[in-house]
Parts: C-alpha cells; structure tokens; sequence
C-alpha cells in the first residue's frame, strides 16, 4: 500500500473537516488553547472544557478567561485567535474572517496536519529510546545550529553554531561541491553574517560550510549544504509569499506564523522555517502545542538536543 506523504495527509483532514463542516454547520477546529476555556454546545447545557481537535458549530458558546487563548481554524482554512476576556457565541466570530487563497488553504491543512502530531508522544519516546536525541555535541563536534540543508530565499545569510567551552575563536569556511575554499573567516561569537552576493555563487549549485576551533582545528563540525536556487524558482517563492502575507494582513498571528512556518519547510528554506516557528512561541508562549509543533520541526531536521528541551 502506498504510504501517503504528510502534505497530503494534512489536505485530506482539511478536506474531510470542510465538508464535514458544511453539513453539519462546523464552522471552526480548535488548534491550540491554553488558559481556561469552556464552550457550551446546545443553549442552557453544562459547560465544559475546550480540548485541541474540539470542533465548533454556529450555535456553540465560548467562554475565554482572563489571560487564556485559543487557536481557531476556519471550514476555509483561515485561522483566528482569541486571546480578550469574553462570551463569545462562534456564529459572531465568522467575521474574523476574510476571504483566504487556495495557498493559505493548502499550508494551513499542513498546519492542521502538524497540530495532530504533537499529540503524539510516542513518536518522541521513540526518538529518545532510540537515542537520536543523543546525537550531541561530543567531545571533538562542533555541532550547527542550522539545518543539515537548506535552500536559499536571500542572499544575505547568518550561520550559526553552539557554542563549544574549549575554542575561544571559531574558523567559518566555505567551500564548493569540489571542496575548493570560497571563503573562509575569523570569529569569536558563534555566527556570522555573509552576503552571498559578493561571493559571486552560481545558482542552482549546493555549497557546503563548516566551522573549526582555531585553537584546535580537530575540533569541528560536519559540513553543512546550503543551496542557491535559481532566480525563477525565488520569483515563484516570492509570489506566494506576497500572496500569503496579502491574506494576513498587518496582523500576523503565531497561526499566520505557522502558516509561513509551514511554507518554508515544504520549499526547503528550513532558516527561515525556524524563524517563524519561534516568532509563532514569542506570540504566544503560554501554548505548549506550538512548542511542540516547532520540536517535531526540529527532530525532522536533526537539531534533536533542541527539540528536547521544547518537548520537556
């Protein structure tokens, strides 16, 4: 049987959750919450506490505490938060919403799709029992705080690494798939900004850097690739981009974060992946699903140390 991708999995939930939702008026699906919560499901029944995955009709009554917040995805794939004191009835909230483009859609899906897998610890326990999440800094490693491989949206790009207590000065180096050294600079902190602009790098190629202790060069990381891509496939990127940050308009929420989070991920620009999930946890701390969400991230991309410490 052919195993279906996350991506795919992701639009079949929002798939099923929208059509479910025009026949049986569900208008939203709860996302994350924190705080106390309750929502009354008929007029004049107990009311109960709100739980991630819950989904929401028309008639439905919320009741939002003092410093709570809930995440809300929309039958169209929109999202909303709310994070004021209040009785809420859901029917008032639709117009939170604006009308969406299918891409908004479409990574919100793999939002949803990512929201369900936090839930599931056991994948976490196999990673630690496995002892993937022990793949650390050792001894002699210097370990990146950076994907294995990433795409490059911008020319101008910070590598960044963990600090390692016996090298006071780091060696940064970059060099061709052919291992001939492009660059190769000094530095006492542990990143450093480069505009790949003025290393005059052909697109469409992979390069790789690494980093060294000056003091002993046997201390070192493994290489790392960063790939250029082509001026078509940036414009592309772009476009969706803009098409993106139209929908959200000046308001960007830690959903709308996740909803870039997601775009990047699934073009491969895993840095600026990263940057959104943490803009999405500086948004909105107190929700843990987030933390989560962001440590599957990280699991997925080798940074198993950092995906721990969110987890725990």
């Amino acid at each position: 049987m052919k195993k279906l991708g996350k991506g795919t999995l992701g639009l079949i939930i929002l798939s099923l959750f929208i059509s479910t939702s025009y026949a049986q008026t569900n208008v939203y699906q709860v996302l994350a919450s924190y705080g106390k919560i309750l929502v009354q499901k008929t007029d004049g029944a107990q009311w109960v506490p709100i739980a991630t995955g819950n989904e929401l009709i028309q008639s439905d009554m919320l009741k939002v505490a003092e410093d709570a917040y809930l995440g809300l995805i929309g039958n169209n794939g929109n999202t909303l938060e709310l994070n004021k004191q209040g009785t809420y009835k859901v029917s008032d909230l639709t117009g939170g919403f604006s009308a969406s483009s299918g891409a908004t859609q479409k990574y919100a899906a793999l939002v949803l799709s990512d929201m369900t897998n936090t839930n599931d610890q056991s994948y976490m326990y196999n990673m630690t029992v496995t002892g993937a999440l022990e793949r650390s800094v050792t001894n002699n490693m210097l370990q990146a705080y950076m994907p294995r491989t990433t795409n490059l949206l911008k020319d101008e790009v910070t590598f960044s690494w963990f600090n390692f207590k016996d090298a006071e000065e780091y060696v940064f180096t970059l060099t061709d798939r052919y291992a001939r050294r492009i660059t190769q600079k000094y530095v006492r902190d542990t990143l450093i900004t480069i505009n790949l602009e003025d290393l005059d790098l052909k697109d469409e190629n992979c390069y790789y850097w690494a980093v060294s202790s000056k003091e002993n060069p046997k201390i070192k990381s493994e290489e790392y690739c960063i790939y250029k891509l082509s001026e078509k496939a940036r414009v592309a990127i772009r476009d969706t981009l803009d098409t993106l940050n139209k929908d959200f308009g000046e308001n960007k929420t830690a959903l709308n974060c996740l909803i870039l989070a997601s775009f990047y991920e699934k073009n491969n620009l895993l840095n600026e992946a990263m940057v959104s999930y943490e803009d999405a946890i500086s948004k909105a701390p107190q929700v843990e699903e987030y933390k989560k969400s962001y440590a599957l991230f990280l699991i997925r991309i080798g940074l198993f140390d950092e995906a721990r410490k969110l987890w725990d």
